[in-house]
């Protein structure tokens, strides 16, 4: 399965539906998930990220999913998390 699923079946898990916990739960101005059930992809961008380091930023991430993580609906969260001012740099095509 891929990211153009918006439904993994075998799981009733939905990616908009881990988006909108994340959205919320952290305060995110942009956050896509893509990937499987046993390997998913976060990224996310948001200010509470802007002080946290790698770890933290990924502990954060996991903390707000952790009912699907703990159930083992989810085996496997790699994170890309950015400050928006991180996220401008990153994004933007060199000059």
């Amino acid at each position: 399965m891929s990211i153009s699923e918006s439904q993994w079946p075998d799981h009733g898990l939905c990616l908009g539906e881990f988006e909108a916990k994340l959205r919320t739960r952290l305060s995110l101005q942009e956050v896509q998930v893509s990937g499987t059930p046993d390997q998913f992809v976060v990224l996310a961008v948001g200010e509470v990220f802007a002080d946290m380091n790698r770890v933290q930023r990924q502990l954060a991430v996991q903390t707000a999913l952790a009912e699907y993580i703990s159930d083992g609906d989810v085996c496997a969260v790699a994170v890309q998390a950015y400050s928006p001012t991180e996220w401008a740099e990153v994004s933007s095509p060199p000059s």
